[in-house]
């Protein structure tokens, strides 16, 4: 097993391909609680299944010695014995690792780490099916290489929101994307230049709730992810049931304890 005590755990899996039982997992050693976070250990690593996860070998030749944090795994659709790897570290010894031998070695390509509130929260990374050695890097604005890792530029962004996670291809339309964000879903159909939002997706995470005593229906006021403080009814008379037009905005960035005035339900107080 991978991943066997309580602070070390399977952060990314990537599959050859060309054969099923030839996996790559990344472990990644961290502990967090209401005090301290401890973001990197010597358990984090990168490991080797040739036959389907029933036994692993570590891959660590080239890689940073001791402790690591995230890691995040890509492969070459192209050409399967290509390997890449987003490891957080300091950018002297972290930074976008390739193995062109299945993981056996390794060769450091940059220096480059994902930002931004940490590279914790990103460092996702994927290779395009459609051309060989691009890769995308999940960041706070996400970055794209054409050669391997070795230089990265941020991607159009414009109109979208950032933070980004996921991403999609289409393996029928090489100028398709889709990126998950902090914010929802977008596509673009030429190659990222351009951005179209997913608006039918009501969904946003919220960290707590508070409801006022309005009548006859009382509001509810939810602080977000990245999608700031945000307010609607409980309930509605409109026969086609709440739209997402009865919920506003209270206030922007990070939202998280809401709280409202009893017996005034014009006031609301917000957090950021």
């Amino acid at each position: 097993n991978l991943g066997d005590d309580e602070w070390t755990g399977v952060t990314d899996i990537v599959v050859d391909p060309r054969d099923s039982d030839r996996i790559y997992a990344a472990t990644w050693q961290h502990h967090r609680n209401v005090a301290a976070y401890m973001g990197s250990g010597p358990k984090s690593a990168i490991y080797r299944s040739d036959d389907g996860g029933q036994t692993w070998k570590k891959l660590s030749d080239g890689l940073p010695e001791g402790s690591m944090g995230k890691i995040g795994l890509a492969i070459s659709f192209q050409q399967p014995d290509v390997v890449y790897a987003a490891i957080e570290l300091n950018r002297r010894t972290g930074g976008i690792y390739r193995s062109t031998d299945r993981g056996n070695s390794w060769e450091k390509r940059s220096d480059t780490v994902a930002g931004g509130t940490g590279p914790h929260y990103y460092q996702e990374l994927y290779a395009s099916p459609h051309q060989f050695d691009r890769l995308y890097l999940m960041d706070v604005y996400m970055q794209v290489s054409v050669d391997g890792g070795s230089t990265f530029n941020k991607v159009k962004s414009r109109y979208r929101h950032c933070d980004s996670h996921a991403l999609a291809f289409k393996s029928s339309d090489p100028d398709y994307i889709m990126v998950g964000v902090d914010g929802g879903i977008y596509e673009s159909f030429d190659g990222a230049e351009n951005w179209h939002y997913i608006e039918n997706l009501p969904v946003t995470q919220f960290y707590k709730v508070a409801v006022d005593d309005d009548e006859p229906f009382y509001n509810i006021y939810g602080g977000t992810q990245d999608n700031g403080t945000q307010g609607g009814p409980s309930r509605t008379d409109n026969v086609h049931g709440i739209q997402n037009s009865d919920w506003r905005l209270v206030l922007d960035w990070d939202g998280h304890q809401p709280a409202t005035e009893p017996g005034n339900p014009d006031i609301i107080y917000a957090e950021r």
